[in-house]
């Protein structure tokens, strides 16, 4: 997203800055009514922007020649036959058995949504807008599963031989493996998508960033004081206290998000990381719903 919105990563932290700031003021001004609208606002227009995206990779790149990019892989190493990648260290069929175990231990346990949850008038209003919430997901994630595809593709079958060495020629840029490999397909699909499109992008990419903070934001800003500080006072707070201890807690984890993003080497790829320090918080979540 920083590539695309024509930054670089030494402006990253002021970007990030302004974000975060972003998703603070919806919050305080508002609280979650305007999360719960702005994050409907971001998921109707993501849904419309992964299909057009969706549509034009489909339409732009023959299926063909995305399965010979695909074939490259050696042997047991195989990316589309499950039970030919004995080989693969990290995505292999263990990591998606644990994914299948995880989403049904895991749900209504993720606490980003927790709220959501908790807010629907009736528990039909929080069951149907669970499955309504589904149509975004998979466009989402049908979107960001073509998109890598389509670049892997370009970086194996000689087909794209041209387009794929201007893509290495800017990657030569990053010395750290870790940073090249994560700016692949970022830098792939500035060469694919078109003007309009990439604004598209970029669009989502900011819409979804601020309505997955300030949703943050506000659910462990609310775990925190709830369920960690509230406990150890004796006596009740009053609701202009308590409103004022919410918003310096928002305050907090804004600063320590912004804090941790400027120190933490990722070195993983992404989704491990999500999946790692997802479990922290719900390998017990996951049990004490069941228990409960």
């Amino acid at each position: 997203a920083v590539l695309i919105l024509g930054t670089t990563i030494e402006t990253f932290p002021l970007i990030m800055g302004l974000e975060l700031l972003l998703a603070v003021l919806f919050v305080l001004v508002g609280g979650q009514i305007t999360v719960l609208l702005t994050d409907f606002a971001q998921s109707m227009f993501s849904l419309i922007a992964f299909l057009i995206i969706l549509l034009f990779l489909m339409w732009s790149f023959s299926w063909d020649d995305i399965i010979v990019g695909l074939q490259t892989r050696p042997a047991g190493q195989s990316m589309l036959h499950p039970f030919e990648a004995g080989g693969v260290q990290d995505f292999n069929i263990s990591y998606y058995l644990i994914g299948v175990f995880m989403l049904v231990y895991t749900t209504r346990a993720w606490q980003g949504s927790s709220a959501y949850n908790a807010s629907a008038r009736s528990a039909h209003e929080a069951r149907m807008a669970g499955i309504l919430g589904n149509w975004r997901a998979i466009a989402q994630s049908m979107a960001i599963l073509m998109m890598p595809l389509v670049i892997y593709a370009i970086m194996h079958n000689p087909v794209f031989a041209e387009m794929a060495g201007a893509i290495n020629h800017q990657l030569d840029g990053f010395e750290e493996p870790a940073l090249r490999t994560q700016m692949t397909v970022p830098i792939g699909l500035t060469y694919i998508l078109p003007v309009g499109m990439t604004g598209l992008f970029a669009a989502v990419m900011m819409a979804a960033a601020i309505s997955t903070d300030n949703t943050y934001l506000h659910s462990w800003s609310s775990i925190f004081i709830q369920d960690i500080v509230l406990p150890f006072k004796k006596e009740p707070l009053s609701t202009q206290q308590h409103i004022l201890w919410l918003r310096i807690a928002l305050i907090g984890v804004a600063i320590f998000a912004w804090c941790f993003s400027m120190l933490f080497p990722l070195k993983d790829y992404i989704y491990m990381f999500f999946d790692i320090t997802g479990a922290i918080f719900l390998g017990g979540a996951g049990s004490v719903i069941i228990g409960g």
